[in-house]
Order: C-alpha cells, then sequence, then structure tokens
C-alpha cells in the first residue's frame, strides 16, 4: 500500500486507475482522497476500475465531499468489498460496487480468476492500454491490476523484492 501525506497540499491532476488494493486493518481507508475544506481540488482526480478490498469494518473509499457543478472528482467502474464514505454524500454502484469477494475473485498472488467478479466489469473510459504485466488488455474491461488470462498471471509473482520491469507480453 502507498502512503503519502502533506499537510498543506491540493489533491489534483491525479489518476487512481486500475489497482488492486487490499487492506487488512479495519482502521483508515484503502483509497482517501482528502482535501481540507479550505482547500477543495486543484484538479482533475479520478478514481477508476480499481479493485479494492478493505475488512468488514474497513472503508473501500474516503473521498471529499463534492463541490456543487465541478467535475473535478471522477469515481467509476471500482469494484471490490468494503464501506464508502462520501463525506455526508453518495455514490452509486456504478462508481463502487461492493460486490466483490477476496475468495473467488483472486488466487493467493491476486491474479483474477476466472470466476472473478472483476471481469467485464470495468468503465471503458478509464481504461488503461496494458496491466500490470505490461500485458496489452486488448479491450478487456476487467477491473483490477490484471487482465485476466485462463493461463494465469504471465508475470511477476508478488514478494519482499521490486517488481523488475519487462516488456510487454502478448497472449
Amino acid at each position: 500500500m502507498l502512503s503519502h501525506t502533506h499537510q498543506s497540499a491540493r489533491v489534483g491532476n491525479l489518476k487512481i486507475v486500475h489497482n488492486t488494493v487490499v487492506m487488512g486493518a479495519s482502521e483508515g481507508a484503502a483509497i482517501y482522497i482528502s482535501p481540507s475544506a479550505q482547500r477543495p481540488l486543484a484538479g482533475p482526480v479520478v478514481i477508476a476500475n480499481n479493485a479494492i478490498y478493505a475488512s468488514r469494518a474497513g472503508l473501500a473509499l474516503k473521498l471529499p465531499k463534492p463541490i456543487p457543478g465541478s467535475k473535478d472528482l471522477v469515481v467509476a467502474g471500482n469494484l471490490g468489498f468494503g464501506r464508502v464514505d462520501a463525506d455526508g454524500g453518495s455514490i452509486g454502484r456504478a462508481a463502487f460496487n461492493p460486490i466483490g469477494r477476496l475468495a473467488t475473485d483472486f488466487d493467493q498472488w491476486y491474479y483474477t480468476l476466472r470466476r472473478s467478479t472483476l471481469i467485464g466489469a470495468a468503465n471503458p473510459s478509464f481504461a488503461t492500454a496494458d496491466d500490470f504485466n505490461g500485458t496489452s488488455r486488448e479491450g478487456a474491461r476487467d477491473v483490477g491490476a490484471y487482465t485476466f488470462r485462463a493461463a494465469g498471471n504471465p508475470g511477476w509473482r508478488i514478494g519482499k523484492e521490486f517488481k523488475k520491469l519487462q516488456p510487454a507480453s502478448k497472449p
């Protein structure tokens, strides 16, 4: 999990797309965007097509209250498990659909399984060309870091070391 805090920063011009975020603790939020009331978003923030899994008591998303008329915060095509705190507001299922189940969506390496709810559920407006392995998504609308491949994960296994960049592979 990545974490960055800066007390006087203004969040903006940020895209959080096609990630797999698994949070074990019940405190905090898996993805947290928190501008202060005095400092609204500095530019567009997009949170899309992420697989987000919080603990039973945890928050999947913590978002600021939308500013009326502003299009600076876009939340779309995210799926997983957990609660959403939209600072008193609400977001619809098109933004975050809490139907995911960690045990049936992923193998032990967080690679998408055949019966996963992530397959075909992404919002195509925010799709990336390649997945976390550098494998072309080829138009696949799969939520999360990886594009589903029936043969399994062709790339890096999660470990203690940093991922080495590899050239994109073809299925």
